[in-house]
C-alpha cells in the first residue's frame, strides 16, 4: 500500500526519484523506501541500429506510461520498441498505441510489411522470422474475414520505433535523484512477483 501521495491535477502524483543503472529504471519512493515500478531495456540484436526493448516491466497502477516515457528519454537519441517475443501485455500495448498517436513523441515507422524487419510476432505469438509467402498468407486471411484494416494498425504500431526528447520534468527528477543514495540493493532484487 502507498501511503506518501497526494492528487495533483486529478491524478494521483506519486512522491518518487528516478534510479538508474545498467539501462534499469527504477521508480524509488524514500520517504517510505518503496519502489514503485521497475523498467529493463535490452539492445536489439541489429548492430546497425541503436534500438531498445523492453525486456521486462513492472509498476503500481498508473505509473506504467511514466515509466515508459523516462526510458524513451533515457535512451533519447536512441529509439525503443516493443518486446520482439510477441510477448507483450495488452497494457503495455495500450501505451504503445498511446504513443503511435501523440504528437510529443518521434517516430520511424517500417511500413514495408514484406520487408526482414517487419516483425508480425505480436499477432503471431512467435518469436521466428516469416518469409514473404507466409506474410502473404497472413494478408490474404485477413482481407478475407474483414480483419485486415485492425491488424496492418496494430502491426504499424508495433513496427514504429520510438523516442522522446526529454523535457523539464524529466531533467530536474534526474537533477533531484542523483542525491539519493540507496545502494546496489535495489537493482538486485527481483520485482517480477511484486507487479499485478
Amino acid at each position: 500500500m502507498i501511503k506518501n501521495f497526494k492528487l495533483f491535477e486529478n491524478k494521483i502524483n506519486y512522491n518518487y526519484k528516478l534510479l538508474i543503472k545498467d539501462n534499469t529504471l527504477v521508480l524509488y519512493n524514500d520517504m517510505i523506501d518503496n519502489v514503485l515500478g521497475i523498467l529493463n531495456l535490452a539492445q536489439t540484436n541489429n548492430d546497425n541500429d541503436n534500438v531498445y526493448y523492453v525486456a521486462s516491466v513492472g509498476a503500481e497502477k498508473g505509473l506504467g506510461t511514466k515509466l515508459y516515457e523516462y526510458a524513451l528519454m533515457y535512451i533519447y537519441s536512441d529509439f525503443m520498441i516493443p518486446s520482439r517475443d510477441g510477448d507483450v501485455t495488452g497494457e503495455a500495448f495500450n501505451i504503445w498505441k498511446k504513443f503511435y498517436n501523440r504528437n510529443d513523441i518521434e517516430k520511424i515507422e517500417n511500413s514495408d510489411i514484406f520487408s526482414d524487419n517487419f516483425y508480425f510476432s505480436l499477432i503471431t505469438g512467435e518469436d521466428e522470422y516469416l518469409d514473404y509467402s507466409e506474410k502473404k498468407e497472413i494478408i490474404e486471411y485477413w482481407n478475407e474475414n474483414d480483419e485486415y484494416s485492425k491488424n496492418i494498425k496494430e502491426l504499424m504500431i508495433f513496427n514504429t520505433k520510438y523516442r522522446k526528447k526529454p523535457n523539464k520534468e524529466y531533467i530536474k527528477l534526474i537533477n533531484e535523484s542523483n542525491n539519493i543514495n540507496v545502494g546496489n540493493w535495489i537493482f538486485d532484487v527481483d520485482y517480477s512477483t511484486f507487479f499485478k
